[in-house]
């Protein structure tokens, strides 16, 4: 939703960049591609993206702040 509302354009058949990049469905591959290039998304310390794992407040707060910032 961050990348959408940022305006960014999204790639979806570009890659990750994230280790776990197979486990990313393709749905949402562009949009963590992109969250990734600019930086709007950490995702965790081994380089993955965690697609299960759920989003802390202060995590999709700190991605609203660095989109504000990109956009």
């Amino acid at each position: 939703m961050v990348v959408k509302a940022s305006g960014l354009p999204t790639d979806g058949s570009a890659a990750t960049g994230y280790a776990d990049d197979a486990s990313v469905p393709g749905w949402a591959r562009g949009a963590v591609a992109v969250s990734g290039k600019h930086a709007l998304l950490d995702g965790l310390q081994d380089n993955r993206f965690a697609p299960s794992v759920k989003t802390t407040r202060a995590e999709a707060a700190a991605a609203i702040v660095r989109m504000r910032a990109v956009k």
